[in-house]
């Protein structure tokens, strides 16, 4: 055949092909059509991307060497349609693959009726049924709040054991927690009697795939909230503390960071209004300096940062020598005073033009020009000394550089200031970055399998002062890392990160050591799956030929991005699975109407959130309303007119915070009274996965919803990435609370509307 091809692609003499080419390529085709036909009937099962992208990619290769012979020669009528008619089938092959699919599950679904509908099972519907028997070679189920997914993933694993023949061990079902793992486990075993399947987390698989090739179980660093001995944090704790005593280049990289960039690149000039910026300040803690003193702003705790650790001593916000009160006005206090020097030292928020920040008012921006000529021409009068910087000076990079040039004009000496290094560790502040950003950073660094420097190709991304915050960072992460995992080897133990990492790395390049092998990988909770244990999937299922991959999740419940979670794996499936299929749950089988349709609408606010048609199976809407008031005796005399004689048991009544310091204080008194009815707080993120008759949403005590305390964008450089909707994080928190409803959920009215802007926005939903 090859030897016919060329022959003919080099026709130079002849107008017509040649006989015994056109009977090869209609064989060719006939032979292809046939096949094609073959794997579209319903007795050969489902038709999986797999086995099409072959037949495809061979088919295409027939296609181009035909249309290559035909730009050379002339052919029969007869070999043209032929031709013609393989192109059209080509061209329309992925729609007929597609309809060939939907016939075999709505047959197949029809000839298990016996085992979709045994007694003593959970009744499916057909979208539920739809889901287990599709046999894609990557599938997604987009299961919705309520939707029954548990009883889906329960009924597929027996589906696959008692119907189709596949062996148990074959099946690997992995969860999200071990708590998932244990509800996920009893329902297989109890209501169908598959005994035999292995159910895991992604770590513990990570676990087996390390015992299976190092022959002997890992030492576990264990992943605990607090510093506990023998804990990640506490060895973190251990290994900073040792860098900052022993390690001159860690200090020097340190203290660098400490100075100047402990504190996101935030400026007034980044905030809409005075509440945001008072909820940012109020969100870190206060500044606090080095020195222990508190101050207005963070440049000023950079200034008193850098006069402090180069030896130089100073009051701040000590009064002027010369008295400037008035009936109108207070004793003027500048900023710094250099007691040694006799200087005073101003630090004017404005940048280059003299412009304060914009969301203060007019009579505001005017009291602060004022200052900006009352203040140096005071100094002059009274003959004192005084230097000023600027803000733009900062947002440009360039405050102590500044600083320091005006120091020495003057005639400052700068020195080194001994730091206590056990006094720093014990501040709030460095304790803090220590656990929240050096921790979580480590952490995402490992389990996304990054490398610094893919991070510092990243960082260069950033514009201005944070991509010179993210460079420092950087320098100060190398050290640590290398020392973190220089002290995991000698203790001769792993972490979480390691569990998927290595575990990677030895399913790639010594598989043969493991050897697992499985027919099926069902993933539950997918929306909360990092990209890094994505990848320990795939190359598992890679390493069994013919592995199906089966996914089960919601991107509108994906609420654990800083845990490293990826909702684009979701959104993007088709993208980042080529060839998958997406099948919807859309029926609520635990909410009514009015909490169905106020959850959908709030979440399609996010245009990158999949649509999908949600129907609430329960009748009997009732109204979800605003309460306004949240005081003890008015939200007791609420419960107790609201369901007088409620029936079917103690309802159970869930109070959702979005913070744990949020539970009202009226709570404990009103569980107190009212025995017949359950009452609980807990925070959203807690509440997910469960469920209750009654939702009350409480207002943020302190703090706001959607949260202005955004996680350190230094996170981002090993977090997935955002999808460019504004707190759509948030917005999803906020439908996982509305959606713990079965019946009516309230939403407490705040008694400072601008802490939960989403209120608003919900009020409207409601009127």
């Amino acid at each position: 055949m090859g030897d016919i091809i060329h022959w003919v692609l080099n026709w130079i003499f002849g107008k017509r092909l040649p006989k015994e080419v056109e009977e090869t390529w209609s064989a060719t085709i006939g032979k292809m059509t046939d096949e094609f036909n073959g794997f579209c009937t319903c007795e050969s099962g489902y038709f999986g991307y797999g086995r099409y992208s072959t037949w495809l990619t061979a088919a295409q290769f027939q296609m181009d060497l035909m249309d290559n012979g035909l730009k050379k020669s002339k052919a029969t009528e007869g070999m043209k349609k032929q031709v013609l008619h393989f192109r059209l089938l080509i061209n329309n092959s992925e729609k007929q693959r597609r309809q060939s699919n939907d016939l075999f599950m709505r047959r197949e679904i029809e000839a298990q009726k016996a085992f979709f509908e045994a007694p003593g099972r959970p009744p499916l519907d057909e979208q539920q049924r739809r889901a287990v028997v599709c046999d894609e070679d990557q599938t997604l189920v987009l299961a919705g709040a309520g939707s029954g997914k548990t009883s889906v993933i329960a009924a597929k694993v027996a589906y696959l054991v008692k119907v189709r023949k596949v062996p148990e061990r074959e099946i690997l079902l992995l969860t999200y927690s071990k708590k998932a793992r244990g509800v996920m486990d009893d329902r297989v075993k109890g209501n169908y009697g598959v005994m035999g399947v292995p159910c895991k987390t992604i770590h513990a698989l990570g676990l087996s795939v390390i015992q299976g090739v190092e022959g002997r179980s890992p030492r576990m660093l264990e992943e605990d909230k607090a510093p506990v001995k023998g804990s990640r944090l506490m060895l973190e704790e251990t290994i900073f503390q040792t860098l900052m005593a022993e390690n001159k280049d860690f200090v020097t990289k340190m203290m660098g960071f400490l100075q100047e960039f402990l504190e996101p690149v935030k400026t007034e000039w980044d905030f809409n209004n005075l509440e945001e910026w008072e909820a940012y300040i109020l969100g870190l803690g206060g500044h606090y300096t080095l020195s222990n003193h508190k101050v207005r702003s963070y440049e000023e705790k950079m200034i008193a940062n850098y006069l402090f650790t180069h030896g130089i001593k100073f009051d701040y916000e000590r009064s002027y020598e010369v008295d400037t009160a008035t009936a109108d006005k207070r004793q003027y206090t500048p900023d710094f005073y250099l007691k040694d020097y006799g200087i005073y030292l101003e630090h004017f928020g404005v940048d280059r033009n003299g412009n304060p920040p914009h969301f203060f008012t007019e009579e505001q921006k005017k009291e602060y020009r004022d200052g900006l000529v009352w203040k140096p021409e005071l100094h002059r009068k009274n003959k004192t000394k005084l230097i000023c910087t600027y803000s733009y000076m900062r947002s440009e990079g360039l405050l102590t550089r500044e600083l320091e040039r005006l120091l020495v004009e003057n005639g400052v000496i700068l020195n080194d200031h001994p730091i206590d290094f056990k006094q720093l560790l014990k501040r709030s502040d460095v304790s803090q970055f220590v656990q929240k950003i050096l921790s979580k950073f480590l952490g995402l660094y490992k389990v996304g399998g990054f490398s610094t420097l893919e991070l510092r190709k990243r960082a260069e991304q950033f514009d201005g002062m944070t991509r010179l915050r993210t460079r420092v960072f950087l320098d100060v992460f190398e050290i640590f890392y290398s020392a973190y995992e220089r002290e995991l080897a000698a203790q001769k133990k792993i972490d979480f990160g390691d569990m998927i990492t290595r575990a990677l790395d030895y399913v790639e390049n010594r598989y043969e050591r493991w050897g697992g092998r499985y027919s099926y990988i069902i993933v539950d909770e997918f929306q909360d799956t990092a990209m890094g244990s994505v990848k320990l999937i795939r190359a598992v299922a890679a390493k069994s030929p013919g592995c199906k991959l089966y996914f089960v999740g919601d991107d509108w419940q994906s609420i654990y991005r800083f845990s490293g979670s990826d909702v684009t794996l979701v959104q993007d499936f088709e993208k980042v699975f080529k060839g998958g299929r997406v099948v919807e749950l859309g029926n609520n089988y635990r909410s009514r109407p009015n909490i169905v349709r106020l959850g959908e609408k709030f979440i399609l606010r996010n245009p990158r959130q999949r649509k999908k048609t949600v129907r609430a199976v329960q009748t009997g809407s009732l109204k979800n309303l605003v309460i306004k008031f949240n005081r003890e005796k008015t939200v007791g005399v609420f419960i107790r007119n609201m369901w007088p004689d409620e029936k079917g048991g103690r309802p159970k009544i869930f109070f959702l915070g979005r913070y744990n310091e949020d539970k009202p204080e009226y709570l404990d008194h009103l569980a107190g009274e009212f025995k017949d009815r359950q009452i609980e707080f807990m925070s959203i993120h807690a509440s997910k996965g469960l469920e209750a008759d009654y939702v009350f949403l409480v207002p943020p005590k302190r703090k706001h919803f959607p949260s202005t305390i955004a996680e350190d964008p230094l996170l981002d450089l090993v977090a997935a990435p955002r999808d460019g909707f504004s707190h759509s994080e948030e917005r999803r928190l906020m439908y996982v609370a509305i959606t713990r409803a079965r019946k009516q959920v309230f939403f407490i009215e705040p008694t400072d509307a601008g802490r939960m802007p989403f209120f608003q926005e919900i009020q409207g939903m409601l009127n």
